[in-house]
Order: structure tokens, then sequence, then C-alpha cells
């Protein structure tokens, strides 16, 4: 199975190379960076909902003269898409530890941070088998049947030493993307990025 984590960010990094205002389409099959992030953005939504990986839509954006390619050379970024290529093929070769998959966080021993303003517990974890470091925020109102929400996030080293409950929603919002689910959500996980809304 390919690394979703490590695609979602090549493809985050190509949206922005992609939407550079000096890009050049003349050689590209695509009209222009709205043509192209159409593309890139359905790409996205599969990576972030959790759907199956659409391999050959992914490879179509890499194959040499390609239209991102094209686009590439035009516009004096022809190697960085080469390095792009490359992170591509190594990201399709991984094999993304099992701490990856949607909520399925086994063995990982969760440890309290603390409680934010808004009664939200906040603890921390680590995988055993990879080190990967999980940030964990989950809010519930005790008042309101089906409030109950989670969110999880993958986080750095750093991030996890010096983190503080109070920091935990924006450190999570800071993420290319995080899990969420929960009864309040009426589902049993999602990814998702950007504001927590409670």
């Amino acid at each position: 199975m390919a690394s979703r984590h490590a695609l979602l960010s090549l493809f985050v990094e190509v949206r922005t190379l992609v939407s550079r205002e000096d890009n050049n389409y003349d050689w590209s099959s695509w009209d222009d960076s709205a043509d192209a992030l159409v593309e890139i953005d359905s790409v996205l939504h599969t990576l972030r909902s959790g759907g199956l990986l659409p391999d050959g839509k992914m490879s179509f954006f890499f194959i040499p003269t390609g239209p991102l390619q094209e686009v590439s050379i035009s516009s004096g970024w022809g190697d960085e898409f080469c390095a792009l290529a490359d992170r591509f093929d190594a990201a399709m070769a991984l094999k993304e530890c099992a701490c990856f998959a949607p909520g399925n966080q086994p063995g990982i021993d969760f440890q309290f941070v603390g409680t934010t303003r808004d009664f939200a517990e906040v603890t921390i974890g680590q995988c055993p088998r990879c080190n990967q470091y999980w940030l964990r925020y989950f809010y519930e109102n005790e008042a309101f049947t089906g409030s109950g929400r989670w969110f999880l996030g993958a986080i750095s080293a750093p991030q996890a030493s010096n983190i503080f409950a109070e920091d935990a929603k924006a450190v999570l919002e800071g993420l290319e993307w995080y899990w969420y689910g929960g009864s309040y959500f009426n589902v049993q996980n999602g990814v998702s990025s950007g504001t927590i809304y409670l």
C-alpha cells in the first residue's frame, strides 16, 4: 500500500506550484491554473477522504511530457518537477505504518497533556513501530447526546515535546490533514484539514 501521508504532502506541494501566477500553460493540455487545480483538488479530496487511491490518476501527473511537466519546463521549475516525480515514485513504493490507517492506532499508549478551557481532553502518543507522534483532541458536552468528537493528527517530535493543551487545536488546524470521528459526525472516521469547529 502506498503512503497516503506522503502522497498528500506531495500533492499539496504540487497544488502550490501550479497556483503560481507566472506559470505558462502554452504547452500543457491544461488551459490555465484553474483547469489544473480541478484535477489536483480531485486527487487531494480522495486522499483526504480516505477513499481508494486513484493510482492511474495520480501517475498521470508525473508522466514524461505530461501536462505538469510541460507547465514546469515552460515556467522555469523543471528541476522541482523532477524532484517531485522522484518523491511520487518513492511514496508509491512505501509501505506506510499501520498507525496511518484511518483511526487505527493499535498499541499506542496515549499520555494525558491537559484539559482546555472548552473542557476538551488533549493526549499525545507515540507509535512503537515507526515512532510517529500523534496528537489527539477529544471534545464532548455530556449534556447533549451525540456531541462527542475527536481529532487526531500526526505531529513532529519537537511539536510533541512543546505542546500545551490550549495549543493543541491550533496545532491540528495547522497540519496538512488530520483524522476526525465520533458520534457528532455520525461516522467512524474521516480526513479533513483547517478549522476545527466545536
